[in-house]
Parts: structure tokens; sequence; C-alpha cells
């Protein structure tokens, strides 16, 4: 554990609000085998949790509290429970899970401003910086698998493959858990992470097989 709180140093990859440097989105155990990767942290999330920062406890103990505060956030965690990579019982101790999560890009930022208002040579330099960060952070965990969450991540490790060496063969895709709030949506989002599980878990059983 000690090796990826070291990492977790400032990182000012956007010039953004310094109080964020430590609030990356970074979630889980390090020690797990596998890496679920979303794009970016979603800043409205980020300020819920600075808002309390002074009076009610570390960032840590706040980013656990407001992690699993949306919809699309308990989808995807409940995802996670049922597919074995939250124990039972450990849902608010992440260093007993069986996986870790991360974005992307480090930087908290709204999703609107970061898509449509970023220039576009600005938005490069955060994403080649970005790519250089979790490299690093793939290097420390060393995972089995990385799992691309939505079209941007999986477009960001194809554009980006120079700067990340680290990354295993095994990349497979789920949908984004934002904004899949329809049962439609929502059973499409369950049959997707669930194939992706299944084949974790039997690349994990056959590496101990052998």
């Amino acid at each position: 554990m000690s090796r990826i709180m070291v990492w977790r140093r400032e990182v000012h990859l956007s010039g953004s609000d310094p109080r964020y440097d430590q609030i990356m989105g970074c979630y889980g155990n390090p020690e797990a085998r596998i890496i679920f990767v979303a794009e970016i942290p979603e800043v409205i999330g980020i300020d819920k949790i600075i808002a309390n920062l002074r009076d009610n406890g570390s960032a840590e103990e706040l980013w656990t509290k407001n992690w699993n505060s949306s919809e699309g956030d308990k989808l995807f965690r409940k995802a996670l429970a049922t597919n074995c990579f939250i124990p039972e019982g450990a849902d608010d101790r992440p260093w007993e899970w069986n996986c870790w999560v991360t974005n992307f890009v480090k930087c908290p930022c709204q999703t609107h401003f970061w898509r449509y208002e970023v220039k576009k040579s600005r938005r490069e330099g955060i994403l080649r910086k970005s790519a250089k960060f979790f490299n690093e952070e793939v290097g420390l965990i060393s995972p089995k698998m990385v799992v691309t969450m939505g079209e941007d991540v999986k477009s960001y490790l194809k554009t980006y493959a120079s700067e990340l060496g680290n990354l295993p063969k095994d990349q497979p895709w789920v949908y984004h858990y934002a904004h899949k709030y329809d049962q439609k949506s929502k059973r499409k989002y369950r049959q997707r992470f669930h194939k992706v599980a299944e084949e974790y878990w039997n690349l994990i059983r056959n590496e101990g097989a052998r």
C-alpha cells in the first residue's frame, strides 16, 4: 500500500485548484490484478468533498462517502460487488477489494468544459502528461487486465500507446456508468460488465493452474 500512497503526489496537470491535487479518483486495492479506468474525475463530486474537508474528516474519508452518491456510481459499485470485485462486507474497506479504480485524466474538471471548451492544444498536452502518469500507475500496480470504461478512454489508450508501455495485453471495455438510468441501458451495462468479469476470473484461474 505504501508505494501507491507515495506515488499519489501533487500533479498540477491542469493548473486547477491545488486543493484537488490529492483527490484524483484513485480507489481500491493497489495489490489487485485488475484496473478499471474511467476518463476524468467529475469536479462537481470533488467539490462536495472539498466543501466538507475542514470540519468533517480527511479527503479519503469524504471520497469514500461521496464516490457512491449518484445513480451511475451506485450502478458501477453494484456491478463490482456482484462480480466479486468488492467482497461482501468490504464496501467501505477498499484495501480489501479485488480491483483498483482510477481515471486516465487526473485533473478534476466539469465534463462539459473538458469536452467542449478546453482548447485542443491544451487538451492534448494534458492527455499526454496524463498518459505518462497513468503508465506509472499501471507499472506500480502491475495488473493482468486493464478495463476501459467508455469510448473516450479506449481511444486514449490507442492514441497514446507509445506512452503506455506498462499496459498488459488484456484491455477489454465496459460501458461507462454515467447516464445508464433506464432499465434497458442498465441491463446492457450489467451484461457487458459480467462478460468482462468472467474473462478476468478465468484468466486468474488459468494462471493459478499452471
